[in-house]
């Protein structure tokens, strides 16, 4: 099947990406949403730890059945392994206080190994598509779970209550993890209404109608500004594609109008209906309390947390307090809410500079991605929820210990630009056409 564009990458799930080395990683990743849930209460061991491990033996599988190779041994894939050697070494000039020692396994365990599969996956474009696939299925799925609870029978699992759980005897997922699925829903969709066929844009524009109502209900400002920021992102990306771009462009305006819309009624509901309506719109509310100065705890509580984390800094700029010591500091908040300043706070500029460095070498591998003719849906869908994920982390978000999505995006872009010759990808040929390497067959996942 073509879209207007070229080849469309597939959107539905087959049975092998089920059974697939793809699918146990987007569940690793996405382990800390599910997990939590009544019907998995059940299973007698951490789902996280269980969906690593069935990883981690795919990839021998298919390095035994010769599936995969390593990725090429280059300049970003090398400043990662510092930031992760520097990480773990930073741990034995902290306190070593237990907390230190648990935020250094979680990054050893699971953060950083999320960047090394993920660019074992990027390297072919077939996988690269299958797990953009999954994760969009698997986020879709926890939205429509939470709309059955909330919209059937009455539940919002996203609501900020301390008796919740006694009340209905359900483990809540924190009002932002269900913001985050449903911006990575809207911007895979947004993407597919520009590079998918005729069918495939018309299925994704009522699904971009869905996500980005369950974003300005669920509750989550940050994943509902992210979300707008990636429309500009994405025109951006389309200019700088060396064909199609005004034809492309033309066809995201229909999903801006329908954006448009959406947040319209919204609004006219939000402000003119009665407060029951006006209720259900959580992030509207939260964004008015926000502005009004009514509600701005979070806001000025972050700006406080940040402060901290360069005054404490300043007092060791080099090396930083070592991993974890920002916990110590702040046992409440444990963070200080900016990836960036973490890093600089608890592993100095020697930290601060391999990160922003291995940031920036992904964002040059986002604009190659948009630049490539032979770029599809899933391609840029990755490419602009790093961009917005990248955003977040670098401004009001970030736990290093916690983002294995922000390292496997990172992952996935850094090695879909690093594939050699002996890797069978696509290639730009001579004469600006994209197509397999010449003599070599197309790996098989």
């Amino acid at each position: 099947m073509r879209s207007t564009f070229g080849m469309a990458d597939r959107v539905m799930l087959h049975a092998s990406d089920l059974v697939s080395l793809e699918a146990s990683f987007s569940l690793f990743l996405l382990s800390g949403v599910f997990k939590t849930m009544p019907e998995l209460q059940v299973v007698p061991i951490d789902l996280t730890v269980f969906f690593l491990f069935t990883t981690v033996c795919l990839i021998a599988w298919n390095f035994i059945t010769g599936r995969l190779t390593l990725p090429p041994f280059q300049l970003p894939v090398v400043m990662v392994v510092l930031f992760c050697e520097l990480a773990v070494a930073s741990l034995f000039w902290s306190s070593l206080d237990w907390l230190n020692m648990d935020k250094a396994a979680r990054f050893s365990l699971l953060t950083s190994p999320s960047f090394f599969i993920a660019c074992l996956i990027g390297q072919d474009r077939r996988r690269r598509e299958r797990i953009t696939r999954l994760l969009v299925w698997i986020a879709g799925a926890v939205l429509v779970r939470y709309a059955y609870y909330r919209y059937l029978l009455g539940i919002d699992l996203a609501a900020v209550s301390d008796d919740l759980t006694q009340r209905t005897g359900l483990l809540t997922v924190n009002y932002a993890e269900y913001s985050e699925q449903a911006r990575i829903v809207f911007i895979a969709f947004l993407t597919l209404v520009v590079f998918g066929t005729r069918t495939q844009a018309a299925i994704a524009i009522v699904g971009l109608s869905a996500a980005f109502y369950c974003l300005i209900t669920i509750g989550g400002r940050g994943a509902l500004t992210l979300s707008v920021l990636a429309v500009p992102l994405f025109v951006l990306g389309l200019l700088l594609r060396p064909t199609n771009s005004v034809r492309m462009l033309a066809r995201l305006a229909i999903p801006l109008v329908v954006i448009g819309s959406v947040a319209g009624t919204a609004y006219t509901a939000f402000t003119t209906g009665s407060e029951e309506e006006a209720a259900q719109f959580v992030t509207l509310n939260r964004y008015i309390l926000e502005m009004t100065g009514e509600s701005s705890g979070s806001i000025d509580k972050r700006a406080e947390l940040r402060d901290t984390a360069l005054e404490e800094w300043l007092r060791k700029p080099i090396f930083g307090w070592g991993i974890g010591e920002f916990r110590i500091k702040d046992t409440k908040f444990s963070y200080p809410h900016n990836l960036f300043l973490e890093v600089l706070m608890e592993m100095g500029v020697v930290g601060a500079v391999l990160f922003l460095a291995i940031a920036m070498s992904a964002i040059t591998a986002c604009l190659r991605i948009a630049r490539d003719p032979g770029t599809g849906w899933a391609g840029m869908s990755i490419a602009l929820l790093l961009l917005t994920e990248l955003t977040s982390r670098l401004t009001v978000e970030g736990y290093l210990a916690d983002d294995r999505l922000l390292f496997c995006y990172m992952g996935v872009v850094i090695a879909s630009q690093m594939v050699t010759l002996r890797s069978g990808d696509l290639v730009r040929t001579t004469s600006g056409m994209v197509g397999p390497l010449p003599g070599r067959p197309q790996q098989t996942p």
